[in-house]
């Protein structure tokens, strides 16, 4: 699944987590924040793309927080993980 349909799984809202598996680092993950400027609601587009709506995480590196824009958010690299601590 991509980060849209991950969203629309989760009922068209953000707030659950990902890991990309190209991120080197074992313990990098992210949560998503908004795609597109909402929290929840439907996305713009159709999909499985919603026209690459811009998405914002909170992206956790060896354990510091980033928040920035997720890059390529249609891919099918990302896997949704259990909520972090």
């Amino acid at each position: 699944m991509n980060i849209y349909q991950m969203y629309a799984a989760n009922g068209n809202r953000c707030g659950f987590y990902v890991r990309r598996d190209g991120w080197s680092h074992p313990e990098t993950y992210a949560l998503i924040l908004t795609i597109a400027g909402k929290e929840e609601g439907p996305l713009p587009g159709n999909p499985p793309y919603h026209k690459n709506a811009a998405v914002l995480a909170r992206v956790w590196y060896q354990g510091k927080p980033v928040e920035e824009g997720l890059s390529c958010p249609g891919t099918h690299a990302y896997t949704k993980i259990p909520f972090r601590q």
